[in-house]
């Protein structure tokens, strides 16, 4: 709230000191509230530190030439009411500009965000299926290999069966022989 309004006040043409959460402004001429020789102090008071709602109460007093006493709505109605004026739409709208300023770079912040989440889901995804596709082929192979090797024990069984039927046969001839 500070900085708005002392960067508003500067696009103005006024120079003032800053000191900790005050703004001071002497014997400035600010042709938007009056032509005379003015004094502002501005004040500001923090009223809430949320982050998603912050308040700030901004109090603004004015004094007139060398003057030690501010200005009253009842003694310059016309220079309280131009401040008010200024207050409210220029400085009003410079606050709620830089508010939706603000919303919407954590807008953008959070679809970045999003957007980057959802790049990393679709790569786990991609290795997922890339796992997938070379657990298939492992499956595949096993199975291949299941296969050959049932196979492989058919031919085996075959083949004793063939050697225990050559095996009785020469069994049988040696005994025909002795």
């Amino acid at each position: 709230a500070q900085n708005l309004l002392e960067t508003l006040l500067k696009k103005e043409g006024l120079k003032g000191k800053k000191s900790g959460k005050t703004l001071n402004y002497e014997k400035t001429v600010f042709p938007t509230i009056s032509t005379d020789y003015i004094n502002l102090n501005i004040a500001f008071e923090v009223a809430s530190k949320d982050k998603n709602a912050p308040v700030t109460t901004v109090f603004c007093f004015v004094s007139k030439g060398v003057a030690n006493e501010f200005v009253t709505s009842s003694a310059d109605p016309q220079l309280i009411s131009n401040l008010k004026a200024f207050l409210d739409t220029k400085y009003a709208t410079t606050v709620y500009d830089n508010d939706v300023a603000i919303k919407k770079l954590a807008k953008e912040k959070e679809i970045k965000a999003t957007e980057d989440d959802l790049k990393s889901l679709d790569k786990t995804i991609e290795k997922r299926t890339k796992d997938i596709s070379g657990y298939e082929k492992d499956i595949k192979k096993a199975n291949d290999n299941i296969t050959k090797a049932k196979s492989d024990i058919e031919t085996a069984k075959k083949s004793i069966i063939t050697q225990k039927s050559l095996l009785q046969k020469q069994q049988d001839e040696l005994k025909q022989i002795k």
